[in-house]
């Protein structure tokens, strides 16, 4: 559940919301300047399911010690590690490479998104038992995909090895289509975390983001017009505008009684629907 303070109230924006537009991106990935995501629909699926495990939570608000509802940097470690491996089983019943990615995705935020989000925190310590779990499966289920009929191409055996390197760095350096994958799973992430998150956008620069085959990454500039338009810089989707929306709710920002209070005023509210639009940038 993404929390945001605004002066009419709490806006809550649940994690499948948030899903829902990570695969928007997705859906509309890729130009002259940024290839389409490949295996098209397994990169589609992950960015729509990256977030499965949230569902119970966030239909039944939480309150936090502070009297606000809970957000999702404030979930206790013991529920957020249940949420995430509820939604990676989800994942890999589906299909093992969106499983794959899924689970990466999942040891990879407590790790600094592997290399590629130096500012966030590092809580390797504090999920190591997690993150070992789940990188033993991502190396269960890299051994099974590669040379695979359907995705030997993407699992090769330098992705096993970028895999290894990973874990016992928590970083990597090269370039093939498994680690590709993942860098543009983060991305739609954090942009559309970047839009849900705050009671405005903001400007940001989010990278690193796979361009081209031969021309490595690059970062792309998050310029906000107004609280709901910005322009990126370089721009990265098949149309020109993306208008993607998000289902939210507002409640009174008040002091509640107890959750049950919470959860009642949380339903009475009406669900809207905000459109987020983002362009390229004008440079007439």
């Amino acid at each position: 559940m993404l929390v945001a303070n605004r002066e009419d109230g709490y806006r809550i924006v649940t994690q499948n919301e948030h899903a829902a537009m990570a695969g928007r991106f997705a859906d509309h990935w890729g130009n002259e300047r940024f290839d389409a995501p490949n295996p098209t629909a397994a990169m589609r699926a992950a960015g729509y399911t990256h977030d499965n495990g949230w569902w119970t939570w966030d239909l039944y608000p939480h309150l936090g010690t502070d009297g606000a509802p809970i957000n999702l940097f404030e979930v206790p470690a013991a529920k957020w590690e249940q949420f995430y491996e509820v939604g990676i089983e989800n994942a890999v019943t589906m299909d093992p490479y969106v499983g794959l990615l899924v689970s990466m995705h999942g040891s990879g935020v407590r790790r600094r998104r592997y290399g590629t989000a130096p500012s966030m925190p590092d809580r390797s310590e504090e999920y190591a038992a997690f993150i070992a779990r789940e990188e033993s499966r991502q190396r269960r289920l890299a051994g099974d995909l590669r040379g695979s009929d359907r995705y030997g191409a993407f699992v090769t055996d330098g992705a096993v090895e970028m895999l290894d390197t990973l874990h016992e760095t928590g970083g990597y350096g090269g370039d093939n289509a498994l680690w590709r994958g993942y860098c543009l799973l983060q991305f739609w992430d954090r942009l559309a975390l970047h839009c849900c998150l705050p009671a405005r956008l903001e400007s940001a620069t989010l990278g690193p983001v796979p361009v081209s085959s031969d021309d490595g990454t690059t970062d792309v500039d998050v310029a906000p017009e107004d609280g709901t338009t910005a322009a990126l810089d370089p721009y990265p989707f098949d149309v020109d505008p993306l208008v993607v929306s998000v289902r939210e709710r507002t409640i009174p920002e008040r002091e509640f009684v107890d959750e049950t209070d919470l959860r009642s005023a949380f339903y009475e509210a009406d669900l809207r629907t905000t459109a987020f639009t983002l362009c390229a940038r004008d440079d007439d």
